[in-house]
């Protein structure tokens, strides 16, 4: 409820900090986790302060330019796998930008051990990748625009609720 009411916050008031948005999502992630599980992955020394495990949908350059700091930048953030089209920029990107592991498809990244997407890829894509993650319950953040329509847009929301996960958009 408190994650809730902090990303309402943050919609409102149209924060446009990388930093603000990933800690939105993260404390969301957090609040939605048993606790036995939120210690069973919290690094050492940490408590239990669970680390939380973003995908990136999309080699990018507004991901590389801020969003990967922004993830790393939170206490709690980790950027484990990235989804590119072409196997080839997949791994180029994972390997410039430090990330672990490199998909050619949507389903492989959803598949993998991650918590949270960030989508940056061409507006068109927006919806159908999240609707996708969304329904393999991974919480979302997506560059603007969500969804090209209304009726989109709440297929979105509600397949995020159905999936147990939170979605929003980056407002900038």
């Amino acid at each position: 409820e408190r994650a809730a009411h902090m990303v309402l916050k943050m919609i409102q008031s149209r924060t446009t900090r990388a930093e603000d948005h990933i800690g939105a999502v993260n404390l969301v992630v957090r609040e939605s986790v048993a606790p036995t599980a939120a210690q069973d992955r919290a690094p050492q020394g940490t408590g239990s302060r669970m680390t939380i495990r973003w995908g990136l949908i999309g080699a990018s350059t507004i991901a590389k330019q801020y969003m990967i700091a922004a993830i790393r930048n939170q206490p709690d953030g980790e950027v484990t796998a990235v989804m590119s089209s072409s196997p080839e920029r997949a791994v180029a990107y994972a390997t410039e930008n430090g990330i672990p592991a490199a998909f050619s498809s949507l389903s492989d990244l959803l598949a993998a051990d991650i918590d949270a997407v960030y989508i940056s890829t061409t507006n068109e894509l927006h919806l159908e990748q999240a609707l996708a993650a969304a329904r393999a319950g991974k919480h979302v953040l997506c560059e603007k625009p969500l969804a090209l329509t209304v009726r989109s847009c709440q297929a979105l929301i509600d397949a995020a609720k159905a999936g147990g996960a939170v979605q929003r958009d980056e407002l900038q």
